[in-house]
């Protein structure tokens, strides 16, 4: 704490900026993380109710490729305009 009067020392201002930009990196890498994380669960959740639905005799459903590269090119669109 600085004593009444007494200026602060000289680049304190920037070192506060330097830990402001460090923090805001670090929130920014976290909450990538915790995207990257609920989209793995996402996945690995519709696996095991895929799996199940194959393991309990119902028919398979068929796919559209179209549709399926669709939907997986609009989920790396997502991630590129992420970053």
């Amino acid at each position: 704490m600085l004593a009444a009067g007494r200026a602060a020392p000289a680049g304190a201002g920037f070192a506060a900026g330097a830990r402001e930009a460090t923090r805001e990196l670090a929130l920014e890498r976290l909450l990538a993380g915790i995207d990257r994380a609920t989209r793995l669960v996402e996945q690995l959740l519709l696996l095991a109710r895929q799996q199940a639905k194959a393991s309990s005799g119902e028919p398979a459903q068929q796919v559209a490729p179209v549709d399926l590269v669709r939907a997986v090119l609009a989920d790396a669109v997502a991630l590129v305009q992420q970053r």
